[in-house]
C-alpha cells in the first residue's frame, strides 16, 4: 500500500525515477480499486438500485480520471529510470507495438547508480 500512497504523493513531479515495485503496484492497485468499484456499481444496478449504481459509476469514472496524473507522472519516473526520457511514453500511441516496446521498457531494470535523471532509487 506504500508504493500505491508515494505515487500519490509524488502525484504531479514528472522529474527524478521510480522503481518498477512502484509503477506496478499503483497500476495494480488502481486497477484493483477500480474493478471493485465498477463491479459493485453493476451489482447494485441488477438489483434494482439503479441510482445508486449510477452513482457509483460515476465515482469510478471520476476516480479514473483523477488518477491519470499521478499514473502518467509514475510511468516518466519509471521511464527515467530507464535511462530513457519521459516522452518514449507517446510510443504506446502506435498500435500493438507501441504499447509491447512501453511494457518492455516500464518491466526493464532501472540503472544501477546515477543517471542523468537522478538518483538510484533502490540505493536511497
Amino acid at each position: 500500500m506504500r508504493w500505491y500512497l508515494m505515487v500519490w504523493k509524488r502525484a504531479f513531479d514528472f522529474a527524478g525515477r521510480s522503481r518498477r515495485k512502484e509503477f506496478w503496484m499503483f497500476s495494480l492497485i488502481h486497477l484493483l480499486i477500480q474493478a471493485v468499484l465498477m463491479i459493485v456499481a453493476v451489482a447494485l444496478s441488477m438489483m434494482g438500485q439503479a441510482d445508486i449504481g449510477r452513482i457509483l459509476s460515476i465515482v469510478a469514472v471520476g476516480y479514473w480520471i483523477v488518477g491519470i496524473i499521478p499514473y502518467v507522472a509514475c510511468f516518466f519516473r519509471r521511464l527515467h529510470d530507464t535511462g530513457r526520457s519521459g516522452w518514449w511514453w507517446l510510443f504506446a500511441l502506435v498500435p500493438i507495438v507501441g504499447a509491447i516496446v512501453d511494457i518492455v521498457f516500464l518491466a526493464t531494470n532501472g540503472a544501477v547508480g546515477a543517471n542523468k535523471y537522478g538518483m538510484d532509487p533502490k540505493a536511497a
